[in-house]
C-alpha cells in the first residue's frame, strides 16, 4: 500500500507530504495525482496584496493559504537577495536550539517580508507578473513560477510514459513512484533481469521526474534497479525545461530518447562482477577521508560522504547503518559493490535533488565513468 510521510516544519510554511507508491498502488496513484490536478489554479500575479502574508500566523493574506517552503522560498528568491535565509532565521525556520522561543518571532519575520515584497515587487526580475499555483484542496500555496511556464500534470507525464513503454520491444511496467510535495519520481522496470551476484538481482528501467511547482523541469534516464527495493542508480539525465511554445513536442522527443539506448546484459553483468572483485581498503580514518573527499566533488555534500564511507566501512554495503569509528589497527577491506550498495540504500531514504544526485553518481560507479581510489598517499 502507498505511505504518506509528513516532513514537519515550523508554522510559516505547510508541512511537506511525501507519498510512496508500489507496483500495486496504481489506483492509489492516479486518484492521488488526479486530485492534485483538479485542485490545481493558476494565478497571475498583480499586486502586492496577491502575496502579502498575515504576521499572526503567516497565512496568505487574500484567502488563508499557507505557503510551501517551495513557494516560499521561490517569492523570497524573486524578491531580495539573503530574504530566504533571514526570514527562515527569524521564524525558526532554520534555528534549532534550547533558546529557540525567545530568539524567533515569526511575526517579525513575516513584517519583513512583506516589506520587501512592497518595496521590490515591481523590480526587474520581481514577483510582478508571475503566475501564482495554489491546490484548494489543501489550501497552499505550492509554487511561483515565471508567466512561460508550462504546467505539466504528474498524471499526463505517468501516461504518456506507460503507453509508451509497454509499447517497445523490451517492455517495461510501473514499479514505484514518490511524490514529495509536488515533485514526482516515477520508476519502470523490464520484467527479466540483467545481471546478478547471486544474492541480488537487478533490473533494468526507466526513470521519469517532474515537477508541478517549478521545482525542476522533466527529467528521463535509463536506471538500474536492485529486485525488490526501492533502491536503484540512475542514467545520464534527459531534461526538458517547463517553457517555450514547442514544449509538448520537446517533451515527446524526451520520452523517445530514454528508450534508444540500452546497456547489453553482458556488459552490464561484467561490471557488477568488477564492482565485486575490486577491493576498497577503509582500514585508516586518512583512506575514508580520502574516499569522503572523491564522492564529495560529485554532487555529494562532504558530512553524507563521510557517514556514506563509515557505513560502508562499518557494516559493508548492508546492514544497519550505524557509525561506528573502528580501530586505524583493524583491517577493513570492502569493496567497490559493497560501497554501491551502501549509495543506493541512503539516497532511497534522501530528499528528491540530492537522491537524485546520488544515484546519478552510483551509476556512474557502476559503469567504471567514476573511478574511486581509497589509497590516501596516492
Amino acid at each position: 500500500m502507498s505511505q504518506a510521510t509528513r516532513i514537519k516544519q515550523p508554522l510559516l510554511v505547510a508541512e511537506t507530504v511525501r507519498k510512496d507508491f508500489t507496483a500495486n498502488d496504481v489506483d492509489a496513484f492516479m486518484q492521488y495525482v488526479e486530485r492534485l490536478d483538479d485542485a490545481t489554479i493558476n494565478a497571475t500575479l498583480n499586486s502586492p496584496e496577491d502575496v502579502y502574508l498575515r504576521d499572526d500566523d503567516g497565512t496568505r493574506k487574500s484567502d488563508g493559504y499557507r505557503m510551501t517552503y517551495l513557494a516560499f522560498q521561490q517569492m523570497c528568491s524573486h524578491t531580495a537577495a539573503g530574504l530566504l535565509s533571514l526570514a527562515a532565521d527569524l521564524s525558526g525556520l532554520s534555528r534549532r536550539g534550547s533558546s529557540y522561543d525567545s530568539v524567533v518571532s515569526m511575526n517579525t519575520a513575516v513584517r519583513i517580508v512583506n516589506a520587501c515584497i512592497k518595496l521590490r515587487f515591481r523590480a526587474e526580475g520581481g514577483l510582478y507578473g508571475r503566475q501564482l499555483i495554489s491546490n484548494t484542496a489543501d489550501n497552499t500555496v505550492d509554487g511561483i513560477v515565471g508567466p512561460a511556464y508550462r504546467y505539466l500534470a504528474h498524471r499526463y507525464l505517468f501516461e504518456a510514459a506507460r503507453d509508451m513503454l509497454e509499447g517497445v520491444d523490451t517492455p517495461a511496467y510501473f514499479y514505484d513512484a514518490r511524490i514529495t510535495g509536488r515533485r514526482v519520481a516515477l520508476s519502470f522496470q523490464t520484467a527479466k533481469a540483467v545481471c546478478s551476484t547471486g544474492q541480488h538481482e537487478f533490473y533494468l528501467g526507466f526513470y521519469f521526474s517532474n515537477s508541478e511547482a517549478g521545482e525542476c523541469g522533466v527529467h528521463s534516464a535509463i536506471t538500474l534497479h536492485r529486485h525488490g527495493t526501492a533502491q536503484r542508480c540512475v542514467g545520464k539525465l534527459y531534461s526538458v525545461a517547463h517553457s517555450g511554445r514547442n514544449f509538448t513536442k520537446k517533451l515527446g522527443h524526451l520520452l523517445n530518447k530514454s528508450v534508444v539506448r540500452l546497456p547489453a546484459a553482458d556488459v552490464l553483468q561484467r561490471r557488477l562482477d568488477r564492482l565485486q572483485s575490486t577491493v576498497l581498503d577503509l582500514t585508516t580514518l586518512s583512506q575514508r577521508a580520502a574516499v569522503a573527499k572523491q564522492l564529495s566533488q560529485h554532487a555529494v555534500n562532504l558530512q553524507l560522504a563521510q557517514a556514506i564511507v563509515d557505513w560502508t566501512a562499518n557494516t559493508g554495503g548492508e546492514g544497519e547503518a550505524k557509525v561506528v569509528r573502528l580501530r586505524e589497527a583493524r583491517t577493513v577491506e570492502r569493496t567497490l559493490f559493497d560501497l554501491f550498495m551502501r549509495i543506493i540504500a541512503e539516497a532511497e531514504e534522501c530528499p528528491p535533488k540530492p537522491r537524485e544526485e546520488l544515484e546519478r553518481l552510483a551509476f556512474q560507479l557502476f559503469m567504471g565513468s567514476f573511478v574511486i581510489r581509497s589509497n590516501a598517499d596516492d
